[in-house]
């Protein structure tokens, strides 16, 4: 099978996701495919999940089936320049993705974010071993301090590295990150052709440079304003001290299958973790429980000890047992 072949493979089990947290979580999200590497990177940078942004301005849904990930907003935009321009100059490869795959309206995006990210967590390392390079060569980097703190406990590197979210809700924290390089700040000029020249590479690069209304050329909403160009500073800083450190390359052993329990030790959030095969269950309860409603087939249930196997009984799970909607 090809890198392609297992690529595609591992974007229907996104959807699948996705649908899953639609159904069980209660979520209004969507898939949106990202930029298809062509093999494995030497970087993977990690957000928290896609965003619809707010609600009623754009069609969300119709973007979804035609847009690219990473590829909405000019900030998207400036995220990847920064990325070619300061973090990978000898044209090394990357691949930008995030933990949760479902794009969200943002008031919603932290609402059940825990337990969204420990389904995901299964097929995030699926997607990391099939971008990783042998030989401890991909390196990993989160974006934002969420994805950070979980990707930390899960032990993927030897230390999780990770850059500023560059939404603009994130904005007011830039201030505060550039302090140690500020002196060099009025010496710092982008340069705007390079950065319009990289948008149209991105947006070929997705197949997107003929859709509409996302071209490029000129236009207010692609000029580089002073908060932009001070984002740009705080990258081009900060990727050049991640450019060579050696402890953020993925550790293959955590990579393994089967490894996947979380205990969030350090963390603020003090959840216990689930492992792959408490997940996998969930995910056969899901189905079960969705078969049973729409059919009254008690059998997948049956199977797995959600329900009493006494055929005279039809009310469902077990008496005083919780479905995943928390109702009894």
């Amino acid at each position: 099978m090809t890198f392609s072949d297992r690529y595609e493979e591992l974007e229907y089990k996104f959807q699948r996701r996705v649908e899953r947290d639609n159904e069980w979580l209660g979520i209004p999200s969507s898939y949106v495919h990202n930029l298809v590497p062509q093999g494995p990177v030497d970087y993977v940078l990690v957000a928290m999940e896609p965003s619809w942004g707010v609600p009623g301005k754009r069609d969300h849904k119709g973007r979804a089936q035609v847009a690219r990930n990473f590829t909405w907003s000019v900030e998207d935009f400036t995220f990847h320049y920064c990325i070619r321009e300061y973090l990978r100059p000898n044209g090394e490869t990357y691949h930008l993705t995030d933990l949760s795959k479902g794009a969200m309206p943002t008031r919603l995006a932290s609402k059940q974010r825990l337990e969204r990210y420990e389904r995901w967590y299964p097929l995030l390392k699926e997607e990391l071993r099939l971008l990783s390079k042998q030989g401890d060569e991909t390196r990993l980097i989160a974006a934002g301090k969420v994805v950070a703190t979980f990707l930390k406990d899960k032990g993927l590197c030897r230390r999780v590295e990770r850059v500023l979210h560059y939404a603009r809700t994130a904005a007011g924290h830039v201030d505060k990150a550039i302090e140690p390089w500020r002196e060099h700040f009025g010496c710092f000029s982008p340069d705007e052709d390079a950065f319009r020249e990289s948008i149209r590479e991105v947006l070929k690069d997705a197949d997107m440079d003929s859709y509409v209304g996302r071209r490029p050329e000129g236009g207010k909403p692609y000029n580089l304003t002073a908060s932009r160009k001070k984002l740009m500073f705080y990258y081009k800083h900060r990727f050049g001290e991640l450019r060579d450190e050696s402890d953020i390359v993925l550790n293959q052993d955590g990579l393994k299958e089967g490894d996947g329990i979380s205990r969030w030790t350090d963390s603020p959030f003090r959840q216990p973790g689930l492992s792959e095969e408490q997940i996998a269950w969930m995910d056969k309860r899901d189905e079960a429980l969705r078969i049973f409603r729409q059919t009254g087939d008690r059998g997948p249930a049956v199977e797995i000890g959600l329900f009493n196997p006494d055929p005279t009984r039809t009310d469902g799970p077990e008496s005083g047992e919780e479905d995943d909607n928390g109702t009894r």
